[in-house]
Order: structure tokens, then C-alpha cells, then sequence
């Protein structure tokens, strides 16, 4: 979650970051897992990941820390259009997440290798 946060999605960075970055370390409780791990892990666990994510950025919400409008999980620029039609709900931004995150797992900035 912290590194989708951050703009990481790659495992490599990800497991360079456990040992370079005080944050991670601090999150990974010191420890250093290898990038297999961290991504065969994602992949694992890739539908309860999504439902946290979309439970985070609920409470986020809720607390009025974002604006549910616009998410990038990968830098990924999506058309903005203000018109009504155009509207997102709830289940939209469900369904988005779900597809970065599964492109993630398939190999959309996460590296399996």
C-alpha cells in the first residue's frame, strides 16, 4: 500500500527501497524481502489487496484527506471530461483499481523475473 502511495509499483524498487529507505525499513520491521517475494506475493493475494486499497481510500474520504476523483496506482494519465455523463461512482473506481492491480501482478510495473 505505502509504495502504490509513493508511485513504486515495481517489486525491485520496492525490495531496494526495504533496505535504502527509513520508512520501508520501518514498515518492513528492518527486514529485507526479495523482489520474487514481494511480487509472488502480490499476485497471491491480488483480490484482498483490492479490496483494501478501495477500503483505504474510503477512509480517506470519510476523513477528507483526498477527493475521490482521480487515482493513479502507475502514473497513468486518464482524459479528464467534467461532464455528467462522465461521473464516477463508487463501482467504477472499484472496477479501475481492480484492473491496475491486476495489471500489476501480469507484469504492468511489476516484474516477476
Amino acid at each position: 500500500m505505502y509504495g502504490c502511495c509513493m508511485g513504486v509499483t515495481s517489486s525491485r524498487k520496492l525490495a531496494a527501497g526495504c533496505e535504502n529507505e527509513v520508512a520501508l525499513r520501518y514498515l518492513t520491521a528492518n527486514q529485507q524481502p526479495d523482489f520474487r517475494t514481494i511480487s509472488d506475493f502480490r499476485k497471491d493475494h491480488l483480490s484482498e489487496l483490492d479490496g483494501l486499497f478501495v477500503k483505504v481510500l474510503g477512509l480517506c474520504q470519510e476523513a477528507g484527506l483526498v477527493k475521490l476523483g482521480r487515482v493513479a496506482l502507475d502514473g497513468r494519465k486518464i482524459a479528464g471530461n467534467a461532464s455528467l455523463d462522465q461521473n464516477r461512482d463508487e463501482e467504477w473506481l472499484k472496477e479501475e483499481v481492480g484492473k491496475l492491480l491486476a495489471e500489476g501482478a501480469t507484469g504492468g510495473g511489476v516484474r516477476a523475473d
